[in-house]
């Protein structure tokens, strides 16, 4: 059987968006043979105006990739004397763009696990220097669904005089209030913000951007280098761009609930034959089994049955994993039909363990009980309300303390908690409330 467009689970297109050439605007040629810092592509002011109102910065400027952004920006830093602190498991485009920063002799300091403490004790170390730090952070941490405490990192180089550079690509369409990204989703603003987002996911457009305050975004033209040696972004990039943007605004929170509700699809799916996968509520999902999976033959015998699937090596020295990659295109079908040659081609010794799939399925409908276990809240209508206000708290105040707790410490609070599960009684109310209030005045201290 070959495979449908439908059954692609490769494509970054999370919404679904593409461009063909009969649908963009007309325009007199594809460059005009000059850098972007002669004469500026027809229409690209429009269009990094319009970005800078979605994502909620006051000003932006578009470069054709965010590697042209990256390498220009961190070298601009380096040679106005700050160090970069590399927060969290970055992509490796900003890598790239730290080495050049650090050929051009600014101190780098990668953190891979990227909690605040440690970020902030770097920042202070350097501080202490003579050194001001750019604190740069993928928004979201892809391959494990989470948020990256932005929120904590932007208090840490306020206090400081840094900057906090944030490569939010995976979220630039797909969270925050209109798919304006993690700024909005965590509520977050200021002057000492910059974003560098690829158009390519979300919005089908492979054309970069940068936003951030007036001045930054005028001291990053004035100083690029890439804007007087390297061509522009091309017309018709620019004009699927402004295409993007009028359809976002008119049907993208609808593609938004498709494509979460293919993403929740297909996580139930996979606990209803014993599976889980890494990934939350994001497009990309990452299969996750008890033992040991032959990935290479579970690709090939997906391949065979339609399926195209992609296989990741999230860090060097670590096994390969399966993913899948959700949009808006997809089909209910097209997903319960993944989800039963999953179960067709997965040895029964490979699908998640019991513990896996409760800590998974189940966690949200744990958590509103412990919320319900007072003689108030018994009913299953209250419950579901547990749920929702949880949900509201984690997406808006507490969301930049998520990071902020090592692993260590969340498994021991789920340890007493399936420890107390049973007494079901006022002290499992109370030691609820109290691992609340530890994490959210950050009274934990780190492991």
């Amino acid at each position: 059987m070959s495979p449908g467009p439908n059954l692609d689970f490769t494509s970054s297109l999370y919404l679904g968006l593409r461009h063909p050439s009969r649908a963009l605007a007309g325009f007199p040629a594809l460059t005009a043979g000059a850098p972007a810092a002669v004469t500026p592509p027809p229409g690209a002011a429009r269009l990094a105006s319009a970005l800078a109102r979605l994502i909620g910065c006051e000003g932006a400027t578009l470069g054709s990739s965010t590697l042209h952004i990256f390498i220009d920006l961190l070298a601009l830093l380096a040679r106005r004397g700050m160090a970069i602190v590399m927060a969290g498991e970055v992509y490796p485009i900003a890598r790239w763009g730290a080495e050049r920063a650090q050929a051009l002799g600014a101190p780098v300091i990668a953190l891979p696990e990227g909690h605040p403490w440690q970020v902030d004790s770097a920042v202070r170390r350097l501080a202490r220097r003579g050194r001001r730090a750019a604190v740069v952070s993928d928004g979201l941490a892809v391959l494990r669904g989470t948020p990256a405490p932005l929120a904590a990192y932007l208090r840490i180089v306020r206090r400081h005089g840094g900057l906090l550079v944030v490569d939010d690509t995976q979220a630039l369409g797909v969270l925050g209030r209109g798919g304006g990204g993690s700024l909005l989703w965590q509520g977050l603003g200021g002057p000492e913000i910059l974003v560098v987002d690829s158009l390519a996911k979300g919005f089908g457009v492979p054309l970069a951007v940068l936003a951030g305050s007036a001045y930054m975004v005028r001291t990053f033209e004035a100083g690029s280098e890439t804007r007087v040696h390297c061509s522009p972004p091309d017309a018709a990039s620019v004009a699927a761009g402004i295409r993007a943007l009028a359809i976002n605004r008119d049907r993208g929170d609808r593609l938004r609930r498709v494509l979460f509700g293919n993403v929740a699809r297909f996580r139930a799916g996979l606990r209803r034959i014993g599976l889980a996968a890494d990934g939350g509520i994001l497009p990309v999902q990452t299969l996750r089994a008890r033992a040991p999976l032959d990935v290479a033959a579970l690709h090939g015998r997906l391949a065979q049955q339609g399926i195209k699937t992609l296989v990741l090596q999230p860090e060097p020295g670590a096994g390969p994993r399966l993913a899948f990659v959700l949009t808006a295109l997809h089909r209910p079908e097209d997903i319960d039909r993944t989800v039963s040659a999953l179960k067709g081609s997965l040895p029964r010794h490979g699908r998640a363990t019991q513990d896996v799939r409760l800590a998974q399925a189940r966690t949200p409908r744990r958590l509103a009980n412990m919320r319900g276990s007072c003689a108030h809240c018994r009913n299953r209508s209250a419950r579901r309300k547990g749920v929702r206000n949880l949900m509201r708290e984690a997406s808006s105040d507490s969301i930049d303390y998520v990071g902020e707790i090592p692993p260590d410490v969340t498994r021991a609070l789920l340890f007493y908690a399936r420890m107390l599960w049973q007494v079901r009684g006022p002290l499992l109310y109370r030691f609820v409330n109290l691992a609340r209030s530890l994490v959210m005045h950050r009274r934990l201290p780190p492991l």
